[in-house]
């Protein structure tokens, strides 16, 4: 019986990694796999216009910074630009895209059915949905893979994200409703911890103390969510003793169409996630992303043993 991995098994976990864009998701992204153990000598980044971004790379993590790609090995590719500059990416890095064993896109709103047709037959392709809690290491990530894309890849993939949170893999049309929910949902917790605030100073508690307080409550709850495996309404439940100040409190928000609300909120941001990304993807083509002409299909085997 074998037990011993083969190269292709273990491949994704000893490729290169290529950053196009040098912002602040690629830069947690970044700091999480240092955090994790991960070698900077195999990290590379690049930009399109700004020197100190990528001296600040350099500086801060050891790792490879510059704009001469064509020095860069074959690795896995992670497209993290803003969906309009994602076009002019693809075309000035055509030859690390089409070398890639896999590259993983974190531009808003382009789906993969785009990028294949810019890119042609290679590489394999994933696209991924994150929020911004990835510069504390807590991010929720949903990513979704093209059919055929080989274990070993995906494992990559998820891997990356994993060093800055939870990884969920979903089909590809879920990524709206993903983005709606955990996307924008960091958003909706500062919102209420907003309204939590101004209504602790609507009591008589002084603006500060008020927002400390909440915060701090907010911070305890999510605390507790993370070490309980209750769900939330048991733990809510807990709290809430008959004719108590809680359930007062409750019953307000259920008079107001508490649950509905959030609902309703979260359907506009589904369908705002869907607008755009059509409106994303139209531009996307207009910057000249045009079809790729075929090309000749490149071995998985030979990507494979050339970014091990």
């Amino acid at each position: 019986m074998r037990t011993e991995p083969t190269d292709a098994e273990t491949a994704g976990a000893h490729s290169p990694l290529i950053f196009l864009g040098a912002g602040a998701v690629s830069e947690a992204i970044v700091a999480g796999l240092l955090a994790a153990g991960a070698d900077p000598t195999a990290i590379y980044v690049t930009n399109r216009a700004d020197d100190g971004r990528l001296e600040h790379f350099r500086r801060r993590f050891g790792v490879h910074a510059g704009r001469d790609t064509a020095a860069f090995p074959a690795g896995l590719v992670v497209l993290a630009v803003k969906p309009a500059d994602a076009a002019e990416a693809l075309r000035e890095h055509k030859t690390l895209f089409t070398r890639a064993p896999l590259a993983v896109s974190v531009a808003a709103g382009i789906p993969l059915a785009a990028l294949r047709s810019a890119l042609g037959p290679t590489p394999p392709l994933a696209r991924a949905m994150t929020n911004t809690s990835v510069v504390v290491r807590k991010a929720v990530t949903a990513i979704s893979f093209e059919a055929g894309v080989p274990p070993a890849w995906r494992r990559a993939a998820v891997r990356l994200f994993e060093a800055v949170g939870t990884v969920v893999e979903v089909d590809e049309p879920a990524l709206d409703a993903v983005t709606a929910l955990a996307g924008s949902g960091p958003a909706y917790v500062y919102y209420l911890l907003e309204a939590m605030t101004a209504a602790g100073a609507a009591v008589g508690l002084s603006p500060e103390l008020s927002a400390r307080l909440a915060r701090e409550t907010v911070i305890g709850a999510g605390a507790m969510l993370a070490a309980v495996p209750e769900a939330p309404e048991g733990l809510r439940k807990k709290i809430m003793s008959p004719g108590g100040t809680t359930e007062a409190a409750i019953d307000v928000l259920d008079a107001g169409g508490f649950f509905r609300l959030v609902e309703a909120a979260i359907e506009a941001a589904d369908r705002r996630a869907k607008a755009l990304g059509e409106r994303f993807r139209a531009a996307f083509y207009a910057r000249g992303a045009e079809p790729a002409a075929p090309e000749a299909p490149v071995e998985p085997g030979a990507l494979d043993r050339r970014s091990v």
